[in-house]
């Protein structure tokens, strides 16, 4: 057998040259999803116009999407004793091989269809002597398996011919995102010429034979199968179109993306006109005018309208038939489509709220940061109407500072709201939590101001209160809905940071007045108020920062990030309830393990004594039971049936102070735990984080039935017991 130490020696066997797990290792790009598309698409369309080039075409692509040197398609064919693969299409720096053929047991292709899996081959010439000849060199091969049928008969590869040259795990999956549409392709395209061959055949047997009438109908049949088969790609979606539009023939594929039946097919009700909404009605009729000019359309996204009025994302493809039908490849690309919105949507709500941060820093006057507040929060909602009011201490009484959409009768009707008025800001103020009312129209809570709310043309409602961080009311946030509506987790979680803000500046605004009475004083609380605004902003960075630097994906991306500003914002409307009295530990952990459906008494255990955590620190150890937590359920205990963590802390007296000593335990892995489980941001946060902050020592051990990780760090100001003397609470 070979070694590091002998990298150009024979090797003994197949696996001294795989190297497939270095993939899961690599660093990876983040997926191309648009460039994917576009090459499926050229795929398609080069299916249809020339059905002979795809193997070429399939070859070219996963050149270019994998960076490779050569890439080519091996396809077994009978011969010799197991067969031979004959190159069948070849391009970059081997191409002179093409039509070349090499016995099945000389080629890694060989091993690619024994194992029925997607190979890494690193200087697979070491043990196959066929390839040492080969020029250029060969130094690293990636090979997809192609299947027929759902049998894999040959193989679609890329190869580097430089020792630096590296694959990684998005070109394994780009590889075979090629190699499953091309093989399907083909297969079509394989069924149509032996269909078409078939009638002409049996055309000439009529003319020559009508004896062989009989024959000549079960060929026919034969024949119809073959192509209803060649429709049924279970990925792809094939429609038949007359040139008026109606779908006169679709596979069931297309019909699954609509939600309908073939029933529906039958009747002669689909037609590409009343399957098209109203805005996308000019981009396909301009698909349609390049159809009938050059025979064929370049591919183009539009939506359809599903059975059930929802909507559904297609690229599409389409080619004229000699005798006037439209074929077309269509790809439902709806998910790409969502997550993109999704991402996009959260991207821009981080932007509006660095906006109003900044604005808030810089000492912007009160009115500019309360309409942008306002302005942020509608578009967050999508809301119709929206205002924020100030709380007068003297009349205890919500006053209109700034409002969007509404007419002078609503405005003089809510111009002032106590927390005994029947509306939404009135309930709001009285219970100092959001409400929410989905539809005035069902809630007899609101009877009060039900008149007001038909008159002003809003069916709901959401108030969110504002406090000082001591818990003093400071105003309410508001947005109106024309029809009923209920906000999403993650717009009720950016609701609140925008609270908070517009907390932070109305405070700012009371004491800027103050100023006159203590200049002084008054500077020093700006100051320390703008230094919370930043840290929020400065967390808020850092958590979408380094969950960049970590994800290996755009939906990676999107989760982590979701799941951490979730946890962020939790802390921050736990500490708004009181944030005096601070966060008691017990609930901090309870609240995170919660989120990942853990609950204690099932495969949870928590003891320890009472401690409280100021909002600063709250943040940060919240953060880190959250990292706990996520591993747990995506790697650790939280993943196994059999799975179970305890949590324990107690203060120990000894040294020069006081010191908290937190242990999260886990057991029942029932198998050694990765070491590499916490090497993103969890890891950061947890050995550098909790140090730099909170003055932590951080031990992780990962024992063979679970992770043992142990925080010790001071009692402080920022951390305290309620009692010293306090037992611990029993299991």
């Amino acid at each position: 057998m070979t070694t590091a130490d002998d990298p150009n020696g024979l090797a003994e066997a197949v696996d001294d040259v795989l190297v497939t797990a270095e993939l899961a290792r690599r660093p990876s790009r983040p997926p191309d999803h648009a460039a994917e598309a576009k090459a499926l698409a050229a795929l398609a369309q080069e299916t249809a116009i020339n059905p002979g080039g795809v193997f070429q075409k399939c070859a070219e692509l996963a050149m270019e999407l994998c960076h490779a040197d050569s890439a080519g398609i091996s396809l077994l064919e009978p011969g010799g004793e197991n067969g031979l693969f004959r190159w069948q299409a070849i391009v970059g720096g081997l191409a002179g091989y093409l039509g070349g053929t090499v016995p099945r047991e000389a080629n890694l292709c060989g091993v690619v269809i024994a194992r029925d899996s997607m190979l890494l081959f690193r200087e697979a010439a070491r043990f196959f002597p066929g390839l040492r000849d080969a020029e250029p060199r060969i130094f690293e091969s990636l090979v997809a398996p192609w299947h027929v049928k759902g049998e894999a008969v040959g193989a679609l590869w890329a190869i580097q011919h430089t020792p630096d040259g590296r694959f990684d795990a998005e070109d394994a999956r780009l590889l075979q995102s090629l190699a499953r549409f091309a093989a399907a392709a083909h297969q079509m395209t394989t069924a149509l010429h032996e269909a078409k061959t078939g009638r002409e055949a049996l055309e000439q047997r009529v003319q020559e034979r009508t004896r062989a009438l009989a024959d000549a109908h079960e060929s026919v049949q034969k024949s119809e199968a073959r192509l209803r088969a060649a429709l049924e790609i279970e990925t792809v979606g094939v429609i038949y179109l007359d040139l008026e539009g109606r779908i006169i023939d679709a596979n069931n594929a297309f019909l699954a993306m609509g939600g309908y039946s073939r029933a529906d097919l039958e009747a002669g009700r689909l037609t590409w006109q009343e399957l098209t909404p109203p805005e996308w009605m000019e981009a396909s009729e301009k698909a349609v005018a390049e159809l009938k000019t050059t025979g064929q359309t370049t591919p183009y996204e539009k939506e359809y309208l599903r059975k059930d009025g929802s909507r559904w994302c297609g690229l599409f493809a389409a080619k004229l038939l000699p005798d006037g039908t439209i074929f077309e490849f269509v790809l439902d690309i709806t998910a790409r489509k969502q997550v993109e919105q999704a991402l996009a949507a959260e991207l821009k709500a981080m932007t509006r709220l660095h906006d109003v941060s900044r604005q808030v820093v810089d000492g912007a006057g009160l009115q500019v940061v309360l309409d942008a507040i306002l302005d942020a929060t509608i578009e967050l909602h999508g809301a119709d109407f929206g205002n924020i009011q100030l709380y007068d201490e003297k009349t205890r009484t919500l006053r209109l500072a700034v409002q969007r959409g509404f007419q002078e009768p609503f405005l003089d009707r809510f111009a002032e709201v106590s927390s005994e008025e029947g509306s939404a800001c009135g309930m709001a103020l009285a219970r100092q939590e959001r409400v929410m009312i989905e539809d005035v129209e069902q809630e007899p809570a609101y009877a009060a101001s039900l008149t007001a709310a038909r008159e002003a043309g809003y069916r709901a409602v959401q108030s969110t209160p504002l406090f000082t961080p001591a818990g003093t009311p400071l105003g309410m946030l508001s947005t109106h809905f024309r029809q009923p509506h209920r906000l999403s987790e993650r717009e009720l979680r950016f609701t609140d940071i925008y609270a908070r803000q517009a907390s932070d500046a109305i405070a700012a605004q009371l004491l800027t007045q103050s100023l006159r009475e203590s200049e002084g004083r008054a500077k020093l609380l700006l100051a320390e108020l703008q230094h919370r605004v930043r840290n929020t902003l400065s967390v808020i960075r850092s958590i979408i920062r380094r969950t960049a630097q970590t994800s290996k994906s755009v939906e990676d991306y999107a989760m982590h990030l979701d799941g951490r500003i979730n946890a962020f914002a939790r802390v921050q409307t736990a500490v708004a309830r009181d944030p005096g009295a601070g966060l008691d530990l017990t609930q901090l952990v309870a609240d995170e393990l919660l989120a990942c459906a853990a609950h204690e008494g099932e495969q949870v255990r928590m003891v320890g004594p009472s401690v409280r955590l100021q909002p600063k620190a709250a943040e940060t150890f919240g953060l880190a039971v959250h990292e706990l937590a996520t591993n747990a359920l995506k790697y650790g205990s939280l993943s196994r049936p059999h799975g179970r963590i305890r949590i324990t802390w107690q203060v120990q007296n000894g040294g020069e102070a006081p010191r908290l000593v937190f242990e999260w335990k886990e057991s029942g892995m029932g198998e050694p735990v990765a070491k590499q489980r916490q090497q993103g941001f969890g890891a950061y946060l947890l050995e550098r984080t909790l140090t730099y902050e909170l003055k932590a020592k951080t031990v992780q051990a990962f024992e063979p039935d679970g992770l043992h990780c142990t925080i010790e760090l001071p009692l402080t100001k920022r951390i305290s017991m309620d009692n010293f003397a306090s037992t611990p609470q029993q299991d």
